[in-house]
Order: C-alpha cells, then sequence, then structure tokens
C-alpha cells in the first residue's frame, strides 16, 4: 500500500486491501489504483474479496486496475469471472477497468 498525496495505491493485492485500510483509519474511496505486476495467486487472490466489498457495501470507490498487458488483464478477468455467481452481484466490469501502465505519470 503507498499513500501518495491523500490517494492510495496497492502493488498487487495477495490478500484483501481491506483490513489494512480499516486499521489505518484510512477510508476505503481514497483507493484510487491497484498495480497487478502479473497474474500469479500470490499477487491478485485478494482482488476478487476486495472489489466485492466495494460493489456491496462501498459504492463510491472506483479504483483502476493497472496490469502490464492485455495478456494479464485477460487473466485476471478470468480470474474474477470464476468467482461470479448468479446470486451475487458482482460484475467486475462495471466496477473496474482494466488499464495498461505505459510511460507516463499515474497519480
Amino acid at each position: 500500500m503507498v499513500q501518495v498525496g491523500g490517494n492510495v495505491y496497492f502493488v498487487d493485492m495477495g490478500t484483501s486491501g481491506i483490513d489494512p485500510l480499516r486499521k489505518r483509519n484510512i477510508p476505503v474511496e481514497t483507493v484510487k489504483g491497484i498495480f497487478i505486476t502479473h497474474p500469479h495467486s500470490d499477487h491478485i487472490n485478494g482482488l476478487y474479496s476486495f472489489l466485492s466489498l466495494l460493489g456491496w457495501f462501498y459504492k463510491e470507490s472506483n479504483p483502476e486496475v493497472y496490469v502490464p498487458d492485455e495478456k494479464c488483464a485477460a487473466l485476471v478477468h478470468q480470474y474474477l469471472a470464476a468467482f461470479r455467481t448468479e446470486s451475487h452481484c458482482f460484475n467486475p466490469p462495471t466496477i473496474i477497468k482494466m488499464t495498461d501502465v505505459n510511460l507516463s505519470k499515474i497519480f
């Protein structure tokens, strides 16, 4: 977790990011981006639960998920889709945008 000018960014999310935010009394709405370095489970396992909680309880939050390439974006989308059920309202495309990281200032 990195804080920049009042905004919070995660580099990978192997576990849910909600707990570190709550322990530090940081509003969830300040999370502006999640950078996924590669789609191994120890880097994305917490992503679903974090985004799911945003969909249920923190509806004002809309962080972008940054990925290194289209292949990673496709794998992350497949991972998120694997957890969806008909009774679960979480819909990743409406909550996140997969964005390629390029050589520009992001913050």
